[in-house]
């Protein structure tokens, strides 16, 4: 799979008090991020990130921030909400794991040629973050039944019977 919004970032070199990462986005990155997402747009999107470790075992921490535009699952009409997802991540290189040094309940993530993606990882949080049932503030469903006749769980069943 492509990844659009690839961010690799180094090992090799990180200081031993880790690095802060800030990743921004352009108007074309939020438009493939929103593509990929299936959403109607993404107005803002951004991660501060500290890395810490090694290339053989690393942990990232942050939050991830956006706006989001989603449509309403109750009016169907757009509105925008903020998410703010927490990060933290551990990766491993293949050697740390083949050592027995990851915990073998949770698998990690992986170091791959000394870099970890903290585009890609990005975007992850932000798929965790977005609501999959989205609901306009205020927004209220709704429903009035008809009980001007005795209704029965068949009813509807006698209506096409009828047909």
């Amino acid at each position: 799979m492509v990844n659009e919004f690839s961010r690799p970032f180094s090992l090799d070199k990180l200081p031993l008090n880790g690095a802060d990462v800030v990743i921004t986005t352009d108007a074309d990155d939020r438009v493939a991020l929103a593509r990929r997402l299936k959403v109607p747009e993404i107005g803002s999107f951004s991660a501060h990130l500290h890395v810490s470790g090694d290339s053989d075992k690393a942990r990232v921490q942050g939050e991830v921030t956006a706006e989001v535009v989603q449509e309403c699952g109750v009016t169907l009409e757009l509105f925008s909400q903020t998410v703010t997802e927490p990060v933290d991540v551990v990766f491993v290189s293949d050697k740390t794991l083949a050592d027995g040094a990851a915990d073998p309940v949770d698998e990690p993530d992986r170091i791959v040629n000394g870099r970890i993606d903290l585009g890609a990882l990005a975007a992850e949080f932000l798929a965790l973050g977005i609501d999959p049932f989205p609901r306009k503030p205020g927004a209220v469903f709704s429903y009035t039944e008809d009980n001007s006749q005795e209704s029965s769980p068949f009813s509807g069943l006698e209506t096409l019977k009828n047909m």
